[in-house]
């Protein structure tokens, strides 16, 4: 999610801050992601990592959009690289 290269979130605002309290904040590519139009829009076959998302939002995420949950990442249920 992080990183993705993708002309609409490119414009979208940092959505972690960087502050004068948080310098360390400012990691270009790294700042900016929006989770439901990410895996709405692209699809992807797997996600290994979110940010910012509690618990009970990713669960909503990996259920709304028909991922699977394996160990630490996450695969979309009919992916070609889904193995049963």
């Amino acid at each position: 999610m992080l990183g993705y290269n993708d002309r609409l979130l490119a414009r979208f605002r940092p959505t972690i801050r960087t502050t004068l309290e948080n310098p360390l904040a400012f990691v270009p590519g790294h700042n900016k992601f929006d989770a439901h139009y990410t895996l709405r829009q692209w699809r992807p076959d797997l996600v290994f990592q979110f940010w910012t998302a509690s618990d009970a939002q990713l669960e909503k995420y990996r259920d709304h959009y028909d991922y699977l949950q394996r160990g630490e990442y996450w695969i979309r249920r009919g992916s070609p690289y889904e193995r049963r």
